[in-house]
């Protein structure tokens, strides 16, 4: 539902609606479009979430973010002391 509505124009789709206008806010000021968008907004995944703020881009930024972390990590995995021990650590947290 997230990429039907946002592809019907480019720059929603490529940047999203914004943060804080399909996820309820901590304050009134910040809230911005909520209540016009609230009825679209996901229960389930946080994917979709991040669509609907952040567009397609943001959702590409966020996984190879993930993706360098997880390169790292596993590049760290072959050193000895806590840097390997925490390395192993940032690899299953990047999979979960």
């Amino acid at each position: 539902m997230a990429f039907k509505y946002l592809s019907k124009d480019i720059a929603t789709l490529s940047f999203g609606i914004g943060i804080g206008n399909v996820s309820p806010g901590f304050s009134e000021t910040l809230k911005g479009d909520y209540e016009r968008y609230a009825h679209f907004a996901p229960k389930t995944t946080a994917v979709s979430f991040l669509m609907w703020e952040t567009g397609l881009i943001g959702l590409f930024l966020v996984f190879v973010g993930c993706f360098i972390v997880f390169g790292d990590a596993l590049h760290l995995i072959r050193q000895d002391g806590i840097s390997g021990v925490l390395a192993l650590g940032w690899v299953a947290v990047v999979i979960i």
